[in-house]
């Protein structure tokens, strides 16, 4: 997804859409709807800079909404709250030109879905460095109780004050993704601390603030796996763990392995490394596009090779071997921290892109869509890089 900018999200709504939007605010623009292209924004982005702050700043969070969920996993879960909630909007979606446009039809007209649809959004977008994978958790359904809620957040809260000083103030949402993975979304009180701010008034004032963090757990029932959210590392994502598997799941967590992870990946480096496939699952190439990797010993000291779109699959390789000098770095030293692979699948007249990032302790195949999540980790397990 690339960064937000007001003009580009503009742009690819429709004209239609946007009247509509503008007047559901009780802001109709004064703006030559019938005769301006639909690309032609500057009329409309110059009406937008006149409104009062109050409803230029509500208008712009929408508008960061529907940029964050016009992404094929956002779509998704579109699709997937509608389905959820028994009113399926996928035909209506599947008429329409652009991603955009099927988010902000939505925002307009289903506004019992659309929270929930930035939230995922949200959770496929947080950064794959801070998710950890938990394996071997109970095939069960996690009690989604208000007490097992109010217990989580207490407990999680309970833990931040001590931890870190923070946490003090909590609230905890649960939200059913799919029939098998269900998110609890941790907000957090942070550091209270202060900034200066335009008010509503369009006044400058400084106003003393009290931020939230989050944390984020992902669990799949039918996997047994849980995959948390948090920054820290391992000091404070193990905690966590063992607190969501006991007040949500009812166990406890048995001793990890230090030295195991949910992943192996640092075989991913070696040229050699094959990825065996079934034809009847049409899988034409797969490859690894980028590796990160870090020093044996001084895991600060990191760099990334990757390989062009249009380049072969062992392009990375190449600029692997080309990048590293053995004779003083043997390869053999280079531990991977992240390795972006991706699947070119071909079948039904189209050719399309599997690609997802896997690390020691994380993958963020569960933001892709079902039937291609479950692909991914059929191979990951076929190949030995997922942990049984």
């Amino acid at each position: 997804m690339g960064h937000y900018n007001h003009r580009t999200v503009l742009r690819q709504v429709s004209n239609r859409l946007l009247r509509e939007y503008f007047e559901s605010k009780g802001r109709p623009l004064p703006v030559a709807w019938d005769r301006i292209a639909e690309t032609e924004v500057q009329a409309i982005y110059a009406e937008i800079l006149r409104l009062p702050e109050g409803s230029y700043r509500e208008i712009e969070l929408d508008l960061r909404d529907i940029h964050a969920v016009a992404t094929e996993e956002g779509i998704r879960a579109l699709i997937e709250a509608g389905q959820g909630c028994g009113r399926p909007v996928a035909d209506e979606l599947a008429g329409m030109d652009t991603r955009y446009d099927q988010a902000m039809w939505v925002l307009l007209r289903r506004p019992d879905i659309w929270p929930d649809a930035v939230r995922f959004a949200h959770a496929d977008s947080l950064p794959s460095r801070y998710w950890q994978k938990r394996n071997s958790l109970p095939h069960q359904p996690p009690d989604a109780s208000e007490g097992a809620i109010g217990r989580l957040g207490e407990a999680i809260s309970a833990f931040f004050v001590q931890a870190e000083g923070r946490g003090r103030l909590s609230l905890v949402e649960h939200y059913r993704r799919s029939d098998e993975l269900d998110y609890y979304f941790v907000y957090l009180s942070d550091y209270p601390d202060t900034a200066v701010v335009w008010n509503d008034a369009a006044e400058l004032v400084r106003e003393r603030r009290r931020h939230a963090f989050e944390v984020v757990y992902a669990f799949d029932r039918s996997a047994g796996t849980l995959d948390l959210y948090t920054k820290g590392g391992h000091r404070i994502a193990r905690p966590l763990q063992e607190i969501f598997a006991e007040t949500i799941l009812g166990v406890r967590l048995a001793p990890e392995d230090p030295e195991g992870c949910p992943y192996r990946v640092d075989a991913l480096k070696d040229r050699s490394f094959a990825f065996p496939t079934d034809p009847e699952d049409g899988i034409v190439e797969v490859a690894v596009r980028r590796l990160c990797l870090s020093v044996a010993g001084n895991p600060r000291k990191r760099f990334t090779v990757e390989r062009l779109d249009d380049a072969g699959p062992g392009a990375m390789y190449d600029s692997l071997e080309h990048e590293l000098n053995q004779d003083s770095l043997p390869l053999s030293l280079m531990r991977v921290e992240r390795a972006t692979i991706t699947m070119v699948l071909s079948g039904r007249g189209r050719t399309r892109r599997l690609t997802f990032d896997v690390g020691p302790k994380s993958c963020n195949l569960k933001g892709k869509r079902d039937e291609l999540r479950e692909l991914g980790e059929k191979y990951l397990r076929r190949w030995g890089i997922e942990v049984a």
